[in-house]
């Protein structure tokens, strides 16, 4: 063949040297260059970045917050960075010396900041984050990410340790009410044996009342019905025996209650206490979550727009602009965009529905504390549970004294019964001691009544006290500590959002592979010309048609371009581990774009010459700033974006970008059916060109550059 003949020339060391450079210009720039940018990101660990901790730790709800010292030791076990702990005077010469690349500052108050959100006066916690650009500019993009995450992960731990201390108030509060509950629970077993003695009180006081009416009757007819007298006697005596058992009972049953209300007095009020000292804090803070979440959900689910609804006009509008420009509508632009909107609509269903939960259970939560807050149950318990050990012992004296009057009666009434028949003298003197024992115990009788109808309602009382404390325990929510963990976590961070990422391209060499890629095969097109020529003057000087003689010329310079380009390729797929999910896409891409491209240039050089390359590389410059390879052509100015279909390498990253990382095949065969009309293009103008310069010119045959 006649290509052959143009590589037989580079015979010695210098012209075969030569070839070799230009062989390896797609490797020097498509391998090497694409090495050092292929993950930037993945040494961040070895960015050195100082952290000035001067929190003083405080005490709060009991416990010791260190705020400073704990994000210190998270970050720097995170190594995100290459994390150190220094003075201000260090990290303040080593930001100006370029030792540190970004200084975190944390003052003295941090932690104090931080627990103030509980106090009258909340304010927020300040961190401080210092970079030097004169270190590097670009740096300021990687560092800049630093400040947000810092912010969200301080914000988040703030919050969470405050509804830690949240629940743990309500826990010592639930755990107060729950002993309540139990000493109201002893005091209305007491009440309910009080409420039995004083019902067989009241029994032998009847029993006592009648016999003691007998009595009287019998003595006015003592000569006369002196039986009779002895039977009322003898009946007093039993129904004081018995009154004297049931008064037994009820000063057992009294004392019994007066030791149950005390104990549960001294155990229920110092819990009363400590309700009703946080209860109103407890109230305001939690309120304060309660405005917090709704204004969350407000922002998601308010009157004046929704996140789905914002959404849905975006997608009407992206809709409207693609209506208007159908270049648009037919972009790959335009259907990420729309895809993106698609999944952002979902996810912001999932968003609302959830934000709208969250308020609602916050909502009832917290009606449900200022409800116990605002009837004052803590205090009105308290008062009341004062009176009541204070009536119990009242109670307690009163039938201990009633049982040892009421014993007296006993033996005095035994007495009687046996000396009735020796009192035949004295029955003037027993008939009025038998009227005036009437008397005292129809008073007797009525108050017997009297206390067992207090003693009913005290217990009838004390039983609402035990249900309603038990009510008020069921209504405070027993939380583990992992329980109160999860709540607190999911309170300080109610939203997750995700994101799903089709075609990983995972590193960030791999997502820049098929810009420089293009570029370095469209390099060689302008360096390859430096060793190699277009066409020698022997192939022109002959008959040849010029379709076969623009081949022959083309031939040596897209083989050396494809197998520059493979070689290009094996290198970073080895070395660097590119790892195409297509291999077999990306190495037909690759030899069809080194000899597109390479045939582009051979076009360009028969038809202009020299600058031809100067052509190239103008080319090369505008393709740079109108092809999408590092931002999409979406967000170019609109002059490049006019530009960015009329590019060869367009089509080159976009098929790459399938080929390597994954994607539409409809988007491949295009790009690929682009390229080949594009070569196609360039092969024709190719011809011509050759066909022109076969007719020879004066300036051909004394040429001022040697082409």
């Amino acid at each position: 063949m006649l290509s052959r003949f143009e590589l037989r020339r580079f015979n010695g060391f210098l012209p075969v040297a030569a070839l070799l450079f230009a062989l390896l210009v797609p490797v020097i720039y498509g391998a090497v260059y694409l090495s050092a940018n292929w993950d930037p990101y993945g040494n961040l660990k070895n960015l050195p970045v100082a952290i000035v901790n001067d929190d003083q730790p405080v005490t709060y709800a009991g416990e010791t917050i260190a705020a400073g010292r704990d994000i210190t030791t998270q970050l720097v076990d995170q190594r995100t960075f290459d994390w150190r702990t220094t003075t201000k005077a260090d990290a303040d010469d080593g930001l100006s010396t370029g030792r540190y690349y970004l200084v975190m500052e944390i003052p003295s108050t941090f932690s104090s900041d931080l627990t103030s959100a509980a106090s009258s006066a909340p304010h927020r916690a300040q961190l401080t984050l210092r970079r030097n650009d004169a270190n590097g500019f670009v740096i300021g993009s990687v560092t800049a990410s630093a400040q947000s995450k810092v912010e969200n992960a301080v914000d988040k731990a703030a919050v969470d340790a405050y509804f830690k201390a949240v629940f743990a108030n309500l826990g010592k509060m639930r755990e107060g009410i729950a002993q309540a509950a139990s000493g109201s629970q002893q005091l209305t077993d007491g009440l309910t044996k009080a409420k039995d003695g004083s019902t067989q009180l009241a029994s032998g006081l009847t029993t006592a009342d009648a016999g003691a009416g007998k009595l009287a009757d019998g003595a006015s007819q003592l000569n006369a019905n002196m039986p009779a007298l002895v039977s009322g006697a003898s009946e007093l005596s039993g129904g004081l025996g018995k009154l004297d058992s049931g008064s037994s009972t009820l000063a057992s049953g009294a004392s019994q209650v007066a030791g149950g209300t005390q104990q549960l007095y001294d155990t229920v009020v110092p819990a009363l206490n400590q309700v009703i000292a946080v209860q109103g804090q407890v109230a305001s803070d939690v309120g304060k979550v309660n405005t917090a979440v709704q204004t969350l959900n407000g922002t998601v689910n308010g009157a004046s727009g929704r996140l789905s609804t914002d959404l849905g006009a975006a997608s009407s509008a992206l809709d409207q602009a693609a209506a208007a420009n159908p270049t648009f509508a037919s972009s790959q632009a335009y259907a990420d965009a729309k895809a993106a909107l698609q999944r952002a609509s979902g996810r912001a269903a999932t968003i609302e529905q959830t934000s709208s939960t969250i308020a609602s259970d916050a909502a009832t939560a917290n009606a449900k504390v200022q409800s116990f807050v605002a009837q004052n149950t803590a205090v009105d318990a308290k008062s009341k549970l004062t009176t009541l050990n204070d009536g119990a012992h009242q109670v307690a004296s009163g039938a201990a004294a009633l049982h040892t009057g009421i014993a007296s009666a006993d033996a005095g009434a035994a007495k009687l019964s046996s000396g009735v028949g020796r009192v035949s003298d004295a029955v003037a003197q027993l008939s009025s001691g038998a009227g005036s024992l009437k008397g005292g115990l129809d008073k007797l009788n009525a108050g017997a009544s009297s206390l067992d109808s207090g003693l009913g309602q005290l217990q009838s009382g004390s039983k609402e006290l035990t249900d309603g404390l038990n009510s008020a325990v069921q209504q405070i929510p027993a939380l583990t500590d992992q329980e109160a963990t999860d709540a607190a976590l999911v309170l300080s961070s109610p939203v997750n959002v995700t994101m799903d990422v089709q075609n990983p391209a995972t590193y960030y060499g791999r997502g820049l592979a098929p810009l420089f890629f293009s570029i370095a095969m469209w390099v060689f097109g302008i360096s390859g010309f430096l060793v190699m020529r277009p066409i020698s003057g022997r192939l022109l000087a002959g008959r040849l048609y010029p379709l076969r003689l623009a081949i022959a010329a083309w031939v040596p310079v897209g083989s050396v371009a494809v197998a520059g380009a493979l070689l290009m390729l094996g290198i970073t797929w080895g070395a660097l581990g590119l790892n195409p999910v297509n291999p077999a896409a990306t190495v037909f891409l690759t030899v069809l774009a080194a000899l597109v491209f390479s045939g582009i240039a051979h076009c360009l050089r028969m038809a202009l010459g020299l600058p031809g390359s100067a052509a190239l590389l103008i080319w090369l410059v505008l393709q740079l700033s109108s092809t999408g390879g590092t931002y999409p052509a979406a967000v170019l100015p609109p002059f490049f974006a006019a530009l960015h279909p009329f590019m060869p390498i367009s089509y080159t990253i976009d098929a790459y970008r399938v080929a390597i990382s994954g994607g539409l095949w409809q988007h491949y065969l295009g790009d690929v059916a682009v390229l080949v009309g594009i070569g196609a293009l360039a092969m024709a103008l190719d011809v011509w060109a050759v066909g022109r310069r076969q007719r020879f010119r004066m300036a051909d045959l004394h040429p001022p550059l040697e082409t």
